[in-house]
């Protein structure tokens, strides 16, 4: 494990914020995307995530409970896609 990493709470000068990971909490919120009424642009994601080390390692949290996430995925390159814009009018996707 990286040096990094051995205190989540520490600041080493010169680097990015020290912390062990990055759980991004995932929402249910529709069926299809023109359910989901907002969502950061892949813009706001990179401007979020800027401030942590490049080597932090990032979960999804699913199903948030009072003493965290019942269960919990990785993210791969494999699991993005690329989606066509279905109607140009609304920005539906």
């Amino acid at each position: 494990m990286s040096e990094n990493y051995a205190d989540p709470g520490r600041l080493v000068p010169g680097r990015k914020r020290a912390i062990m990971a990055i759980i991004i909490n995932a929402n249910r919120e529709g069926y299809g995307t023109d359910q989901i009424r907002n969502t950061m642009t892949v813009g706001e994601l990179i401007d979020a995530l800027s401030e942590y080390d490049e080597d932090t390692p990032v979960f999804i949290g699913n199903d948030r409970k009072d003493y965290g996430w019942y269960t919990y995925g990785g993210i791969t390159m494999q699991d993005i896609e690329n989606t066509e814009q279905e109607d140009e009018e609304n920005g539906d996707y």
